[in-house]
């Protein structure tokens, strides 16, 4: 069995388009930020997501993902409601924002 340790929408949608047939089992870890290098971070998040789903379901395939958005290796972090998510989007333009996606099974 293959359990996506995630409750990203995007996550769920993309597994199902590539065929994939999966459980969705959120991982219960502390997201805080306690590293300043966004990729080292993002890395350990999703590290720690796959491994919390792997203790319950040891004899089975879990994968783990995670993102962070950095602008000049500054890490934002995830916006808290949609006004915060739009100042965000001011300040940031996409060009100069790096986004680190990291997959861990």
């Amino acid at each position: 069995m293959l359990y996506l340790a995630s409750a990203s929408p995007r996550r769920r949608d993309l597994l199902k388009l590539a065929g994939f047939r999966f459980t969705v089992e959120p991982a219960e870890i502390d997201e805080v930020i306690a590293q300043d290098d966004p990729a080292c971070l993002v890395q350990n998040l999703a590290l720690k997501k796959a491994r919390a789903v792997a203790k319950l379901h040891p004899d089975d395939v879990v994968l783990a993902a995670d993102t962070v958005v950095a602008l000049d290796n500054h890490i934002l972090g995830k916006p808290q409601d949609e006004e915060q998510a739009q100042k965000c989007c001011v300040c940031c333009p996409i060009e100069f924002t790096k986004y680190i996606p990291v997959i861990a099974s």
